[in-house]
Order: structure tokens, then C-alpha cells, then sequence
């Protein structure tokens, strides 16, 4: 898939031919030239299949479960969506049993979703999830959601945005006037979940994707992503966002004064996001301390896995034996580790650690199970921070212990990776790491940093081939 900021960029530029012009036999080249060119090929409808054409309607049925319409007609939302969700023939005209919908008109792009409640909210946003209008300041800083792989593919993120809207239908007590301040602070804190953090939608009757989301989250979602330090403008974020997830997940961490929440964002500065924790020494220690407890060959396998690769907690969980390892004839694990269509060698004992873990014979497809008698699910969230936080006890009085969180580590090894001259192409294939996220993990003066302390003497890297050019 292409950058989608380009992407929305072209179809903007692109639309501006076609408004103030007579509609007759030009809705086709409109629909060639912004829809086929620019918005299918960049945001990853090329080889969607099924992807039928309904002549009755003039639009696109993907996959059963979206619409996709060009029009040149102005769009009003409400009317909009209720046609778009008819199922129309030469018959008759029924409700549409499609969840989602895609308008595209010159002026700009709308998603719907079929199945938002209605609620009893005296402002509703029906059935819109993200309206983006050119030239005015909408959701354009989400356009990535209207993505195959968020709407209908792998990752289903486009969910958190329906859940947004659903929210202002059904729940949120706020009046019409504050909530597009609410909206941006709720939006902007998702898609940075999403997005930066890995934690993909996930539609499941157990687990919640909300019930992930913890306080440290949002506190690293202010130091990174926000420019926000005052004490007032922290609140307003911290309650616009706290409506939101108190609604949307069991757990209530986030159900605490703005007081705590003040104190949690600032012992999270002092503690340093960025400190490193690949320390040898401790990082024995707390394997040593693993091995004793009562899942020791599961904890243990799992705290290599992250020093291994850097996994994300969703990521850690979801990994399954057959799916992701080479297993040998006798069924122990091979030296293979696949992930997202790539194979990477694994450390020799981080195998030993797993053929320890396999050879307990605990049923089900899940590297790292739930429990023992139950190996057909995966290990919870927070399960795996409550693994990481016991390694405290090794040393309460050694802040040290508190930062060895999968984040932490993460992080830290990047910087390590590159301390090692491993080339930082090997790094981001090794932990699967977005080129737009490289950012969380180093900066520019990390790099300038590394180069000093190399100090490296040699000439300029163009210098030869500057000489061939004389």
C-alpha cells in the first residue's frame, strides 16, 4: 500500500477538475481516474477478491461487506448513508445486510458503518464513522483507516473508529459543542495505539483490545506524540479520553482522579522512556528469578522471545507453534522462525528454552498458553505484564526492575543493535519495524551519537564516486 498522506493528496488534487461541471459522461472518468487510479491502487483494493461491480446501484460490493461508491452529486451524510444501505433492483428495495460503506464525490470521502447504535444522544452521527472534507480541517489525519487491510483485512482497526461513533450515539453525556474536542483527544490517543503500539482490533467474546490499553500508554502517548505539559490541558486530554475508555473496557484503569493521573505522567518522565535495559548482569538475574516460579519453562521461553526479537505484548501472545516455528521430524523446534511472511534465524538458547516448553506436552496451538490445562487459548495481556512486573521483587529498591517492560526492551534493543554495528536494515527486518515508526526507537541524535563514538575517521561515503565524474 501506498503512503496514504500522498494517496489523499492526489485524489484531492485530482478532484478539483471535476467540481462545477456538468455531471453528464464524466461520473466515469472521475470514478477511472480518482477511484481506479488513485484510491484502489494506493489504499490496497487492487487484488481484493471478491470485488463486484453492481450495475443496478453504480457501485462496488467488496468481500459482501462493503460499498464503494463514486458520485458527483453533493453529499449529504444522513440521506447518503440510508441510500447507500438500500439494496436496490429492477424488484424491489430492501436493507442492505453490508456493514460497511465508502462514498468518493470531488468535494471529499465518507465511511459509514451499518451498525452503529442509534442511541437516544440528541446530536448523532448516524451511521458516519470519518468524514473527510478537502480544504477543511477533518479527519484527514486518519485517511489511513479507510484502508483494505483496516476495513476488511488483518487488522480491522477501522473497528475503534465505529466504536467512537458509537460512543457519541449511545453514551457520551457532553454537549454538541464540546464534543469535537472530545473527538480529536479520543481519535488521535486510538490511532496512536493502533498504529505505534501494534495493538491491532480484535473482535473476540473474551478478550477486549480495550481491556490492553493501560495508563502507561496514554502517558507515553502525551511525552511522544502531544506537545501537552500544562497541568489544565493534561485534565482536559486525560477526561475526554478517560469517558471513552471507562466506556468501552471492563477494567476501570483508567477510572482515577486527574491527581493520580498527574502523578503517574510524571513519575513516567523521570523514569526516562528511553532508558536502557539491556544490562547483562540483571538481565541474569531475572531469568535466574523466572526459572523458579511455577510456569518457569513458559516465562522463561517468553522473556527470551522479547531479548530475541523485541515482540509486541499482542504479537508475543498470538504466536503459535506450527504457524510461526520450523518444527523437525521429531517434533522439536527448529532454528526457524517465521513471522509475517519473513524467516529469521533463532538464537540457540532461546530453542532450548522452547523444546523445554514443548516437551511439557501442553495441548493446543499457543507458544504461550493461558494455563497449563488450558493450551487452546493464548496467555492474556495481563498475564504478561503481571510476568515482567514480579521481576521487581528481585530487588525492589533497584528502579531498574520496574523499567524491564516489553516496551523497554524493545526500545533498548534497537540501540543496542546499533551499538553492535548490526546495520540498521538488518534491525528493522529482525524486528519488524514500520520505516515511520523508526522514530520511537531512535532519534537522529542517537545516530549523530553512535558515529561519535565510532569516530570514524574515513572520508565522505560519495567520495569515489564524485572522483568518476571528473
Amino acid at each position: 500500500m501506498q503512503n496514504s498522506i500522498d494517496v489523499l493528496k492526489r485524489m484531492e488534487t485530482e478532484s478539483k477538475r471535476f467540481i462545477n461541471i456538468e455531471k453528464e459522461g464524466v461520473i466515469e472518468e472521475f470514478h477511472q481516474c480518482v477511484f481506479e487510479e488513485i484510491f484502489r491502487k494506493g489504499m490496497g483494493y487492487t487484488f481484493c477478491s471478491p470485488m463486484d461491480w453492481n450495475d443496478d446501484q453504480q457501485l462496488y460490493i467488496v468481500n459482501h461487506k462493503l460499498k464503494i461508491k463514486t458520485t458527483l452529486d453533493e453529499v449529504d451524510e444522513i440521506s447518503a448513508a440510508n441510500r447507500l444501505f438500500r439494496d436496490s433492483t429492477k424488484q424491489k428495495v430492501k436493507d442492505s445486510d453490508i456493514e460497511w460503506g465508502i462514498i468518493i464525490s470531488p468535494k471529499g470521502i465518507w465511511l459509514f458503518n451499518n451498525n452503529i447504535g442509534k442511541g437516544k444522544s440528541e446530536f448523532q452521527t448516524k451511521k458516519t464513522v470519518l468524514e473527510i472534507v478537502y480544504g477543511i480541517n477533518s479527519d484527514q489525519y486518519y485517511f489511513d483507516f479507510f484502508s483494505y487491510n483496516n476495513i476488511l483485512g488483518r487488522k480491522l482497526n477501522t473497528y475503534f473508529f465505529k466504536d467512537i461513533a458509537e460512543y457519541r450515539n449511545c453514551y457520551y453525556k457532553g454537549s454538541e459543542k464540546s464534543w469535537p474536542a472530545y473527538s480529536s483527544a479520543i481519535k488521535r490517543f486510538i490511532k496512536y495505539c493502533s498504529m505505534d503500539r501494534g495493538m491491532d482490533y480484535l473482535k473476540s467474546e473474551t478478550d477486549s483490545i480495550y481491556d490492553a490499553i493501560e495508563l502507561p500508554d496514554f502517558y507515553e502517548y502525551i511525552a511522544k506524540k502531544t506537545k501537552l505539559r500544562k497541568e489544565n490541558t493534561l485534565k482536559s486530554a486525560f477526561f475526554y479520553i478517560k469517558g471513552f475508555m471507562s466506556c468501552v473496557s471492563d477494567k476501570g484503569i483508567f477510572n482515577i482522579s486527574t491527581k493520580e493521573m498527574l502523578d503517574g505522567f510524571s513519575r513516567t518522565l523521570k523514569q526516562n522512556e528511553r532508558q536502557n535495559v539491556i544490562d547483562v548482569n540483571k538481565l541474569k538475574k531475572a531469568i535466574q528469578y523466572l526459572g523458579t516460579g511455577n510456569n518457569r519453562e513458559r516465562d522463561t521461553a517468553m522473556f527470551l522471545m522479547e531479548l530475541s526479537f523485541g515482540l509486541e505484548r499482542r504479537k508475543l501472545r498470538s504466536l503459535k507453534w506450527e504457524e510461526n516455528f520450523d518444527l523437525n521430524d521429531d517434533g522439536s523446534i527448529g532454528d526457524i522462525f517465521k513471522l509475517e511472511g519473513k524467516k529469521i534465524r533463532v538464537p540457540e538458547e532461546l530453542i532450548r528454552a522452547l523444546n523445554r516448553l514443548r516437551a511439557l506436552g501442553v495441548g493446543g496451538d499457543y507458544v504461550f498458553y493461558r494455563t497449563r490445562d488450558n493450551g487452546e487459548e493464548p496467555m492474556r495481556e495481563d498475564v504478561i505484564n503481571d510476568v515482567f512486573s514480579k521481576l521487581t521483587k528481585i530487588d525492589p529498591k533497584d528502579d531498574y526492575y520496574k523499567s524491564l517492560t516489553p516496551a523497554n526492551i524493545r526500545s533498548s534493543l534497537v540501540r543496542y543493535l546499533l551499538r553492535q554495528g548490526t546495520p540498521l536494515e538488518k534491525i528493522i527486518h529482525l524486528m519488524n519495524i514500520e520505516i515511520w515508526n523508526l522514530g520511537n526507537y531512535i532519534s537522529l541524535e542517537d545516530i549523530d551519537c553512535l558515529i561519535e563514538q565510532r569516530n570514524e575517521k574515513e572520508g565522505h561515503p560519495m567520495e569515489e564516486f564524485l572522483e568518476k565524474l571528473k
